[in-house]
């Protein structure tokens, strides 16, 4: 299967200055008038591992109907139980049988695919990482606004209530003033023969589970940005993929970050902010694995040697990331993900990339 090029991209030290472009938010989606009534034609593009798990998801969602799945591979295609199968990606995005598009390739092939997708004029939602770096994700929301297309990073840890919670309480100020986010997500996983493996293909844990620490911390400090990183350990595999990787940042609005992004430790998933007057925690799962426990997850308050602990109910963030989506797509103009975030988060990813052959 052949892949459009990649297009010129912005100058990486352009989109540095300007960290948090594109400053336009999307607006009503132009064509959301032309779509036909009932549900969104959700067209996905790849048949791996990540499709398969959002596959299921969407059957729970009424407000999205599998229409078409393309992939390499037919037969993992049609066990996606779609009506149309397609051998190509561009004859799915140009068949006419879907209105939006469902991203889950690789991580090196969101950008060209998602790309073909917009100028065809249809909605995506792409898997996180949107792209490999943030002059990418800039391209492609641009190009989203110049199509007048909803374009969703999948970043659907922060449609868990549990987020929205502990941004309730940091603006309520039982925090103070927040001066540290320590968070990471970790596990233990065999990736040999995978693209998260594999350099060449946007593989290595910065891009594969770092932004979901960084993004989750970026989005409770809204309007800030990482203006340093420093990484405090790596680990690579032998085509040189950062397996393993502890890191820290220093935000524009002076919090300082420390997340870890890892395939090769214990199962772990934390958050924890720290304020002047105290310290809310997640402990782990903070980013949901499904199913989650069926007793919810606690979001704890330590302040001046007392607990106060939030029960927050089992959720299901990546089906309610579906129904956002195809509510973006009939015509709400307020994304959750906004292009600011999905930038600025790449450039904090690209900070750390770049620090890890900073001279010492």
């Amino acid at each position: 299967m052949t892949h459009p090029e990649r297009a010129a991209r912005p100058d990486s030290e352009q989109i540095a200055d300007q960290v948090g472009l594109p400053t336009q938010e999307p607006s009503v989606p132009a064509r959301a008038s032309q779509r036909r009534p009932g549900p969104l034609r959700l067209g996905i593009l790849g048949a791996g591992g990540f499709a398969r798990h959002m596959r299921e998801e969407m059957r729970r969602v009424p407000s999205i109907e599998v229409t078409a799945v393309a992939s390499r591979d037919p037969q993992r295609a049609a066990a996606l139980g779609a009506p149309h199968v397609f051998a190509s990606y561009e004859a799915l995005v140009s068949s006419g049988e879907v209105d939006a598009v469902y991203n889950a390739l690789s991580n090196d092939l969101h950008l060209p695919w998602t790309m073909v997708a917009l100028a065809h004029g249809l909605p995506v939602l792409c898997e996180k990482p949107l792209g490999l770096d943030a002059p990418e994700a800039a391209m492609m929301h641009d190009a989203a606004l110049a199509a007048g297309v909803p374009l969703l990073e999948g970043f659907w840890h922060l449609f868990h209530p549990r987020f929205a919670l502990i941004r309730g309480l940091i603006e309520a100020g039982v925090l103070g003033d927040v001066l540290h986010i320590n968070t990471g997500f970790t596990h233990t996983a065999d990736f040999a023969g995978n693209y998260r493996a594999d350099p060449a293909h946007g593989g290595g844990m910065l891009l594969d589970l770092g932004c979901y620490p960084v993004s989750a911390a970026l989005w409770l400090r809204e309007g800030s940005h990482a203006v340093s990183a420093t990484t405090l350990s790596v680990t690579h595999n032998d085509l040189g993929a950062d397996m393993h990787l502890e890191a820290s940042l220093q935000l524009s609005d002076g919090v300082t970050v420390t997340f870890t992004a890892s395939a090769c430790r214990e199962p772990r998933r934390w958050f924890e902010v720290i304020g002047s007057d105290g310290v809310l925690r997640v402990d782990s799962p903070a980013f949901s694995h499904h199913p989650e426990p069926e007793h919810g997850t606690a979001v704890v308050l330590e302040q001046a040697g007392e607990r106060q602990e939030w029960l927050v109910p089992a959720s299901d963030p990546r089906a309610q990331m579906l129904e956002h989506f195809a509510a973006l797509a009939a015509g709400d103009p307020q994304p959750l993900i906004s292009p600011r975030l999905s930038v600025a988060t790449a450039h904090a990813l690209d900070l750390v990339r770049a620090s890890l052959s900073a001279p010492v």
